[in-house]
């Protein structure tokens, strides 16, 4: 896109490789990637003029270029030069070298490391091919972490700080630490995994690629490695499954000393559904067979914790169709803490109480759900009594509640409804917006476990392997919309089964589950669905999810005075940030808060 609203498109290779013709375009010039299974978030590459008739220039567009282009802006939201004026007036020549300069200095060890220098890179012009060496290792380092209060470049080599982006930062920057390892540590990986997969579940634990691929002491959330795999892998919908490269989030070394890395693993199964494994690799003293007879020296692990227990960070954009006072279109932003009671080594857990970065100095404590077809602890809408120092919970508290998410930070659409807005006084709400500053890009939460007895028996800690995030980061992004604005008509009857639709957006993060949520303050009926990216629609059944037990075939409930509706469409974004949007209907001032 030219400063005059003009474009062209195309489509890149396997290797990523493109060309374009852009006739009479007028620099600066805006292109931008997307990557069609979703897995990844948008590129974007500035040019500051556009090539001469009948010639032709390099323009690379990958993380490094979007930070450049990010440096030009006042958000840190490269999508922001997406407007025709703003491009105009933000990437003059003069800023875009500004901006490359910046970025240069912040890499100026990681170029080194791999044989570039940072007084001539240019990360826009700089032709090279995807062997993870030179640009490209440098490019496999890094990610840009959004959170709503900015934008950061942040290196795999130490991910507790990084480059803020915005036009904001001077022309030097502080050098971002080198990782530890080599751009193609885990490069056999990829291969290895696709061909485990392709071999039947039941033969996996014997199969040679699965056994080089998984430590033999490998434990994730409690569960050791089924037929060969990680759990979330053992299943026939995997078989065939395609792979994809091994994405670094940060190296760090265990408790042991050892050298570890936090790792997301993207694969598409063969329905289309995008998935990724999430998981901790390490390496390890004596080096690997792999089948072709090559020695490696990393294996997948896991995160050796006991429970089934972990930490994500989520944004809800809740808007309201109805008029009920307080019932203000706004986002909500927080971290999630899931517990579940059915997985191991749970027997004897009653309550915890988590601590850590953006939470109440005496922490938050998650109480054991009696909310029919939970299994799990969730946050009670009232603080539970006595809290700490006391000892936890005793004879066997628990709550109604079946939220984990803890909310921090909000915002409404309008800013002239700001002062009439005011968030729920329920304990899962904050009392006060968090500074995310001081919340670390991957921050480390104690769970401390207690009994029946209010006794506290066992203690461990969960990572979120998520960038903390503020509500503002609602406002950067884009969002899929719901269109089954019938399902939320004062009245709708009830009904056994529905059709959800929306209107997808391709700049969105992708889908992965939608549902239809009803609730009134005795009873409670929901229905879910998974969904690929390329989804409109999806048939929702009631009782799939049910929060409430019934004896008869269920039914959503009818929008009657005292109850709501919401709809629900999940997504994530390639940093694994939950995006939840529920378009909401509460039919009357009786009807259960929906915030």
């Amino acid at each position: 896109m030219d400063t005059h609203g003009k474009t062209a498109s195309g489509t890149a290779d396997s290797n990523g490789a493109y060309a374009l013709t852009l006739s009479y375009f007028s620099g600066p010039v805006l292109l931008t990637a997307i990557d069609p299974t979703g897995q990844h978030d948008p590129l974007v590459s500035v040019v500051s003029s556009a090539p001469e008739k009948g010639k032709s220039t390099t323009a690379n567009i990958t993380t490094l270029t979007t930070a450049i282009s990010a440096l030009l802006t006042s958000t840190g939201n490269a999508l922001d030069l997406l407007t025709p004026a703003t491009l105009a007036a933000a990437a003059s020549p003069a800023d875009v070298s500004k901006a490359s300069s910046t970025l240069n200095a912040a890499l100026a060890d990681i170029l080194k490391l791999n044989g570039l220098d940072p007084s001539s890179f240019n990360a826009v012009t700089t032709p090279f091919a995807a062997n993870q060496s030179g640009a490209d290792a440098v490019i496999e380092s890094v990610q840009i972490i959004q959170n709503g209060a900015g934008a950061y470049l942040v290196s795999s080599g130490n991910a507790s700080s990084g480059l803020q982006l915005s036009n904001a930062t001077g022309g030097s920057a502080a050098p971002l630490v080198a990782p530890p390892a080599a751009a193609n540590y885990l490069a056999f990986m990829q291969s290895l995994l696709q061909q485990c997969l392709a071999a039947p579940v039941a033969t996996r634990a014997s199969n040679a690629a699965c056994t080089a691929a998984v430590d033999a002491d490998y434990k994730q959330n409690g569960y050791p490695s089924v037929s060969g795999t990680p759990g979330s892998l053992a299943n026939a919908a995997t078989v065939g499954a395609a792979v994809g490269a091994p994405e670094t989030l940060m190296f760090f070394k265990d408790s042991n000393g050892t050298q570890s890395a936090l790792v997301r693993i993207p694969y598409a199964t063969s329905d289309g559904s995008q998935n990724s494994l999430l998981t901790t690799v390490r390496q390890v003293a004596n080096p690997i067979s792999l089948p072709d007879g090559t020695k490696v020296s990393w294996t997948i692990y896991g995160n050796q914790r006991k429970y089934d227990a972990s930490v994500e960070s989520r944004i809800t954009r809740r808007t309201f169709l109805d008029n009920e006072a307080g019932d203000i279109g706004h986002y909500d932003a927080g971290v999630t803490f899931n517990f579940n009671l059915a997985g191991p080594n749970a027997t004897n857990v009653r309550s915890a109480l988590v601590t850590g970065p953006g939470l109440p100095s005496t922490g938050i404590f998650l109480l054991t759900s009696t909310a029919c077809g939970e299994q799990s602890l969730e946050i009670p809408g009232v603080a539970p009594t006595p809290l700490p120092p006391a000892p936890g919970p005793a004879g066997n508290v628990t709550t109604g509640s079946t939220t984990p998410l803890y909310r921090w930070s909000w915002q409404v659409f309008d800013p002239a409804q700001a002062s009439a807005f005011s968030p729920p006084a329920r304990y899962f709400w904050s009392t006060s917006q968090v500074d995310l500053t001081n919340v670390p890009f991957y921050a480390t939460y104690t769970f401390t476990l207690f009994d029946a007895a209010g006794n506290m028996f066992d203690q461990f800690q969960a990572t979120n392997p998520n960038p903390a995030v503020t509500a503002n980061l609602g406002t950067q992004v884009e969002w899929h919309t719901a269109t089954s604005t019938d399902l939320l008509a004062p009245g709708a009857p009830a009904i056994g089964q529905v059709t959800l639709t929306w209107k997808g957006n391709s700049y969105a993060p992708p889908l992965f589950g939608v549902g239809l949520y009803t609730q009134s303050n005795s009873a409670g009926v929901i229905g879910t669905a998974s969904v690929t990216g390329a989804a409109t629609s999806a048939t929702l059944i009631a009782g799939n999810g049910a929060t409430t037990c019934v004896n008869t075939t269920p039914q959503f409930l009818g929008l009657q005075p005292g109850t709501y509706r919401f709809t629900n469409l999940q997504g994530r974004n390639q940093h694994g940030v939950r995006f939840i949007d529920n378009l909401i209907f509460r039919n009357g001032s009786s009807a259960p808060n929906a915030s």
